[in-house]
């Protein structure tokens, strides 16, 4: 799928993804979009990715919703001949976002949930951020701005966090990760 010169705004999913939900291993390609007020009950209110390949190019993800990664969520696991999920991100401004729990959803016990404001990498995903601003997302629990969990890895080069907030750990960055980041 590519997205370009578009804008993907106030559309709802109960499930993942409430712009636009990616499954397999395929590519998403998103260039000079907007994606704005979407909200998902579960993951990804802006963009869902599971597998494949996921390109976001000077593009804007602001004030988008999910129960985690509030304006991007991506995860996958590595393809039957080795070959890990990608995420590219450039010049690309991630703002505004919240990952907060369904409305009238119980909370009972240790149930984690509102992780990675602005976006969260997962699964075996390796995710490039350059030039990147993340500001003013919002996380219940772990990564205001961003959550890197799972065995993701990430490189980071001139990305600015600043005014994300996280009500657990992480209000710019969260990285629980099982590899290097």
């Amino acid at each position: 799928i590519k997205i370009t010169e578009s804008v993907v705004r106030d559309n709802f999913s109960n499930h993942d993804g409430g712009g636009v939900a990616s499954l397999g291993d395929g590519i998403l390609i998103v260039e000079r979009s907007t994606f704005e007020g979407n909200t998902s009950d579960a993951a990804g209110g802006g963009i869902y990715n599971h597998g494949g390949t996921l390109t976001v190019r000077d593009s804007f993800i602001r004030g988008n919703t999910a129960a985690d990664g509030g304006g991007i969520y991506s995860v996958g696991a590595s393809s039957a001949i080795g070959l890990r999920p990608k995420i590219t991100i450039t010049g690309t401004m991630i703002s505004g976002n919240e990952a907060a729990a369904p409305p009238s959803t119980a909370l009972v016990g240790n149930l984690a949930f509102a992780s990675g404001g602005g976006l969260v990498n997962d699964g075996d995903g390796h995710l490039i951020l350059t030039d990147v601003a993340i500001s003013g997302n919002k996380a219940g629990d772990d990564g205001g701005g961003l959550a890197n969990q799972g065995r993701a890895s990430m490189v980071v080069t001139r990305v600015t966090f600043s005014g994300n907030e996280a009500n657990n750990e992480g209000g710019g960055l969260w990285t629980a990760s099982e590899r290097l980041v």
